[in-house]
């Protein structure tokens, strides 16, 4: 790798952005490490495994990614002052919205598995 190489990749990466960038794999290595053992401190399993199936849940897996990319992009934008009101306003809502719509999934669901009157529960003896 010549100089001009070096100097070309140092000018491209800001500091700032690369210390965020070590703090994740800081990050992430402290949380692989505290889920191994006996008894870990932390699981990953609530975080992806749906409790009543006991299998992956993509709804889980995809509020964790989004989680995690938003706010890993909030902390790029702050930690590059490109951080405005407009972005935290458009966080917010992308949550507040996906709120409303799990809450409405799921009155959906627990209605859809309500039980219906059948012609059984009319009252007609049977014969």
């Amino acid at each position: 790798m010549d100089l001009a190489t070096f100097q070309a990749v140092y000018e491209a990466v800001s500091i700032p952005v690369l210390l965020l960038g070590l703090g994740n794999v800081i990050l992430i290595v402290l949380l692989a490490k505290w889920h191994v053992g006996d008894d870990p401190r932390f699981d990953f399993r609530r975080m992806l495994v749906d409790p009543a199936t006991k299998a992956i849940s993509s709804r889980q897996l995809g509020v964790f990614v989004a989680l995690w990319t938003s706010t890993e992009w909030g902390m790029y934008l702050i930690v590059t002052g490109k951080f405005t009101e407009w972005f935290y306003a458009g966080y917010m809502a992308a949550w507040v919205a996906y709120g409303i719509a799990n809450k409405y999934a799921d009155v959906k669901a627990a209605t859809a598995n309500a039980k219906l009157p059948s012609h059984e529960d009319e009252g007609d003896p049977k014969p």
